[in-house]
């Protein structure tokens, strides 16, 4: 094999899992969803500048600045809302999911599934997983403030997994009953 055709088979190979492959991959019934269709470059582009501005930007830009103390009512309405969304959620899920009897089936639903019912679960779904995305300015607000001892690890790696795990989850099986059992326990947690 000469090196123009080795590079052409690499080319092709890795052209294949960094594009195609999620495209062969996702649930016909996402694709046109913001943040879940094509390749998860995007997602990975978000959470790795979240990442960066919560352990590096974000304190240095308020090493010389004093803590932004006038956010305080922005983040009560912010608090506010985010419980209400996540209680919202919490509430569908357990009408939806038959009051838990949903969780004990262990085989994945039918991708070709189409009906009204499937398509307002996928649709809340998807909204529950923006709100993920909303969650992100718990932590900007935590730098804003100068609460650095707040950004713990677990919480950094909460909000980042959170969003990674629910892009491949919702993008390749977006209503199996596992993916409403996460959201349901992660929807109690942010409704405290």
């Amino acid at each position: 094999m000469t090196t123009v055709q080795k590079i052409t088979q690499v080319s092709f190979i890795s052209e294949y899992y960094l594009v195609q492959y999620w495209d062969d991959l996702q649930d016909p019934r996402t694709k046109n969803f913001f943040l879940v269709g094509g390749p998860p470059y995007l997602v990975f582009a978000i959470m790795a500048f979240f990442l960066f501005f919560a352990l590096s930007l974000g304190p240095k830009l308020m090493a010389h600045r004093a803590p932004f103390d006038a956010l305080k009512p922005l983040i009560t309405f912010y608090n506010f809302a985010m419980v209400a969304f996540n209680a919202y959620f919490v509430c569908f899920i357990i009408v939806n999911c038959d009051y838990g009897r949903r969780f004990l089936i262990w085989e994945f639903p039918d991708r070709s599934d189409t009906s009204p019912q499937t398509l307002l679960e996928l649709n809340v779904c998807w909204w529950y997983y923006m709100t993920k995305f909303l969650d992100l300015f718990d932590t900007v607000f935590f730098v804003l403030r100068k609460k650095f001892a707040h950004l713990s690890f677990l919480h950094l790696y909460h909000h980042t997994s959170v969003i990674i795990f629910g892009y491949f989850c919702f993008k390749c099986c977006a209503n199996a009953p596992f993916m409403f059992l996460f959201a349901l326990l992660n929807g109690i947690i942010h409704t405290r």
